[in-house]
């Protein structure tokens, strides 16, 4: 039986113990630009000034602007809009398969999608980055897109240099990654656009263990990616 939990209470037990959403350990002491963190929430709070500058829907809005000039026909943020038979299972080990199930905050990370749109997706921006693309956006928007926005050395540096909008930057290549449980998704294509690759599984990364085995299977298909790429 499905339990739920009002949102107050939900705020306090999980986020805010203390009971004050605006204590003072709730916020950074450090001034603005000078420490790195990734924000889910960050990430929803963009999208809600996207609703709030064009009054759409976050949902229509990128239907409208990115899944359909791209042509990503079998892609959408509610299940209920794809084809049943086209669902993979995701499974969180594997014999145990997970419900389907969405994020609330589905702007940071609810896309659901196949490899042939994602396809679609990395394509443009390789070229949007090689300035060949204004499917999207003008050739000044991907621009910005991948212009490093920190200074250096506020990144971990395991993670890159520096950061464009929502893309990671390192030396050689620009990347964004994520996982839920049940799912993994990479992105990356070297630095002037030419080649590039996606790794999409059924598994996750999200817990400590399953982060452990993810960190053990990635680098054999990176490497194999790599080589085949260099080679040819």
């Amino acid at each position: 039986q499905r339990q739920t939990l009002p949102l107050d209470e939900f705020l306090v037990e999980y986020y805010l113990p203390d009971g004050d959403a605006y204590s003072m350990n709730n916020f950074a002491a450090t001034a603005p630009g000078t420490q790195w963190q990734y924000s889910n929430i960050a990430s929803s709070l963009t999208a809600y000034l996207v609703e709030a500058a064009t009054g759409e829907s976050f949902k229509d809005y990128v239907a409208t602007h990115i899944f359909a000039p791209l042509g990503m026909q079998r892609t959408a943020y509610d299940w209920a809009d794809l084809d049943p038979a086209n669902y993979a299972s995701l499974y969180w080990d594997k014999n145990t398969p997970l419900p389907l199930y969405s994020n609330d905050s589905y702007p940071d990370a609810g896309v659901i999608t196949c490899s042939e749109d994602l396809t679609r997706y990395l394509q443009d921006m390789m070229r949007g980055r090689r300035g060949e693309s204004t499917t999207l956006f003008s050739e000044d928007g991907y621009a910005l897109l991948f212009d490093e926005l920190l200074p250096a050395g506020i990144m971990p540096a395991q993670l890159g240099t520096s950061h464009g909008v929502f893309w990671f930057l390192n030396e050689g290549n620009v990347s964004h990654s994520g996982a839920d449980p049940g799912v993994t998704c990479n992105l990356r294509f070297d630095a002037d656009g030419e080649s590039g690759y996606f790794i999409m599984t059924n598994m996750d990364a999200s817990t400590d263990d399953h982060e452990g085995n993810w960190a053990n299977f990635y680098p054999n298909i990176h490497n194999a990616v790599n080589t085949f790429l260099e080679s040819n």
